[in-house]
C-alpha cells in the first residue's frame, strides 16, 4: 500500500521548492527564500543544505524552521499551526539535515529510475491511495506511477491531502490493509 507517492523526480523536486507549491503559499515561499544567502535563490537545495551544514548554528536554525514551516505547511495546509513553541531546534535541525541530504543527491537514485524500474514488480499486488489536494506530491505522480503499474488499485481520495489523517484517507488505508489480510495475492 503507497500512499502520497513521491517519485523523486526533478518535477517533482521543482514543485516543490521551485515553480508550482509556490503559488499556493506565496508568503511562506518568500520567507523560505528569505533564509537563503541572497545569491543562492536560484540554487535553493543546495543553498539550503550548505546553510543547514555550515558553521553559523543561527542561520541554520533560521533556515531549518523555515524549509520545516515550508513543508509541514504543504502537508497540512488550513489545519497547520506556524507556532513554533516548544520545538527542539536541535533535533528539527537534525531532521531537516536529513531530507536535504537526501534531496541533494537527488535521493540517490536515477531520474525516473523508479517508473523505469515498475516492470520488476508486475507480480506484486500494490494498492496506491493519493489525495487529489496534496500540495506536497501532486497527483500527477501517484497517476505515472499506476500507469507504471497496470496491476495496481490506484484510489484518489478528492478531499484528502498528504497527510494519512482525515476520515476517508485513513479509511482508505485501513481498507486497503485489511483486504490485503484477506486476500495477500489479491
Amino acid at each position: 500500500v503507497l500512499r502520497g507517492v513521491f517519485l523523486a523526480r526533478r518535477q517533482d523536486m521543482d514543485w516543490f521548492i521551485v515553480e508550482g507549491a509556490n503559488k499556493i503559499y506565496p508568503e511562506l515561499f518568500e520567507d523560505l527564500l528569505a533564509a537563503l544567502p541572497e545569491h543562492a535563490v536560484n540554487e535553493r537545495v543546495e543553498s539550503l543544505y550548505k546553510t543547514v551544514f555550515g558553521t553559523d548554528h543561527q542561520a541554520a536554525i533560521k533556515a531549518a524552521k523555515a524549509w520545516a514551516l515550508w513543508g509541514n505547511q504543504l502537508a497540512l495546509g488550513a489545519d497547520y499551526s506556524a507556532d513554533d513553541e516548544g520545538v527542539d531546534a536541535e533535533k528539527l535541525l537534525a531532521q531537516v539535515k536529513m531530507e536535504l541530504h537526501y534531496a541533494k543527491n537527488h535521493y540517490f537514485i536515477e531520474e525516473n529510475q523508479i517508473l523505469n524500474q515498475c516492470g520488476t514488480l508486475t507480480d506484486i499486488p500494490v494498492v496506491i491511495i493519493h489525495g487529489r489536494q496534496d500540495l506536497v506530491c501532486p497527483l500527477e505522480a501517484g497517476w505515472q506511477l499506476a500507469r507504471a503499474l497496470p496491476q495496481a488499485d490506484f484510489k484518489v481520495l478528492p478531499a484528502a491531502g498528504h497527510i494519512a489523517q482525515g476520515e476517508a484517507m485513513v479509511d482508505a488505508l485501513v481498507t486497503a490493509m485489511d483486504d490485503f489480510k484477506k486476500e495477500p495475492n489479491r
